[in-house]
């Protein structure tokens, strides 16, 4: 099994890598077998200039990946074919559009057609700061039909986190300060309904699917002390929290995989969970890996 790791979420704005190594951003292609990790190297010249790749939500359809690639240039959606045997990608497209900007996430329905979502209206780093505290709910969910974009959910809070579940045709929707996961009934040419609105008690981030296509949900338990934590990572410790969110027939199951007040890993902002192995990260690039015990019978 393969996963593709995002290094990196911000929350108010795009996080540069700041480490030991003081390595640039990056995607790892990590087979969950083996525990071993590739980087994914990215080809195309515009992208290897010097703060043109900043890599944070992804989303893979098959062999198409798509990240969200906030750089010093401007934010963009960076469309890939991957390769897993030879573990490359190879890039097939650049969208950018004004509709594209501030966004936390991204989620595939096809080959050149996806949701992302815009966490605040605006572009100024003081107002954003403003959004955040009054919670003026002007964030939004946005599609590409692969030639243009549109707002197809307006009025969410500080949206985050996005999953395209294709088969079930459902698409999540994480809301940071409402502290809520919102599900809505969608299919792969972006059109949407409401469908519920699950209360977590925390604030998701980023979230993956499991084997079971149980949600793996990265949290902040405490809201106030993550802000402080995104505006000086390396002053402030934020506490981490990984829940396991079933939607299933319409009803829903949260339990608690993992919790921490952040002196082991402070403010996870996205987890990716195997059988044997729940692997955490935060925005800047630690991962932990936690051997997990084997699952009860479903």
């Amino acid at each position: 099994m393969y996963r593709i790791w995002p290094f990196l979420f911000g929350l108010f704005q795009g996080h540069r890598v700041e480490n030991a190594s003081f390595e640039a951003p990056a995607l790892f292609l990590y087979n969950a077998s083996s525990k071993q990790a590739w980087k994914l190297s990215v080809a195309k010249k515009k992208l290897k200039a010097e703060g043109a790749w900043n890599p944070e939500g992804v989303s893979l359809l098959k062999t198409t990946l798509m990240a969200v690639n906030r750089a010093a240039n401007g934010t963009s959606i960076e469309i890939f074919a991957l390769n897993l045997e030879k573990k490359t990608m190879k890039h097939k497209k650049s969208v950018r559009d004004p509709l594209i900007y501030n966004v936390g996430d991204v989620a595939a329905t096809g080959p050149k057609t996806f949701f992302f979502s815009c966490s605040f209206y605006s572009q100024n780093p003081t107002l954003k700061k403003v959004e955040w505290f009054l919670n003026t709910k002007h964030g939004f969910v946005g599609f590409y039909d692969g030639a243009k974009t549109r707002k197809e959910i307006t009025g969410v809070s500080s949206p985050t986190g996005l999953l395209f579940d294709r088969s079930r045709k459902l698409l999540y929707v994480g809301s940071f300060l409402d502290q809520a996961l919102l599900v809505y009934n969608a299919d792969p040419e972006g059109k949407t309904s409401f469908r519920k609105r699950i209360d977590l008690v925390v604030a998701p981030l980023l979230f993956s699917f499991d084997a079971h296509f149980d949600l793996v949900l990265a949290a902040q338990p405490l809201k106030f002390k993550y802000f402080y934590y995104e505006q000086s990572p390396f002053d402030f410790f934020a506490p981490s929290t990984v829940l396991k969110v079933r939607y299933k027939k319409g009803k829903t199951r949260i339990s608690q995989y993992y919790a921490n007040d952040g002196a082991t890993i402070s403010g996870a902002s996205v987890a990716l969970k195997t059988d044997e192995e729940l692997l955490l990260a935060n925005s800047n690039s630690m991962v932990l890996s936690c051997k997990t015990t084997p699952a009860l019978p479903r």
